[in-house]
């Protein structure tokens, strides 16, 4: 098992088709991309591999970045369909609703200094 931000040295075989069609193509159907590719890749990166070079710390960091922003944005657009779910619903109860709100906040435990978020979404029906 590869531990998470680790690298593996894989067996080099002979013959590189075998790796590919056995290790590394069932793998990308997953989502592992190419290392050369982490720029082009919009979605989350779970696995990157490179063939014959370690995989630069620099590189490790960017994705771990890449993803973090994936993760967000994700997460922002599940709070909007949420609100949005949740309002529908209140149409269809035909109650008086003039505006919903939805917050989503991390509350902070005592002694813990780290960065903390909310975020919020507002529909108004007026």
């Amino acid at each position: 098992m590869i531990p998470p931000g680790g690298q593996a040295y894989v067996y080099k075989h002979d013959d590189y088709n075998i790796m590919l069609d056995k290790v590394i193509k069932p793998a990308m159907g997953y989502g592992m991309v190419p290392v050369s590719e982490i720029y082009e890749t919009h979605g989350f990166i779970g696995l990157c591999f490179s063939i014959d070079t370690p995989i630069q710390v620099d590189k490790i960091m960017e994705t771990d970045q890449h993803n973090e922003d994936v993760q967000n944005t994700m997460a922002d657009e599940i709070r909007k369909q949420t609100a949005v779910a949740i309002h529908q619903s209140e149409i269809n109860k035909e109650l008086p609703l003039n505006s919903l709100s939805t917050e989503v906040v991390e509350q902070a435990k005592p002694g813990d200094y780290s960065k903390k978020f909310a975020k919020g979404v507002r529909i108004r029906t007026t």
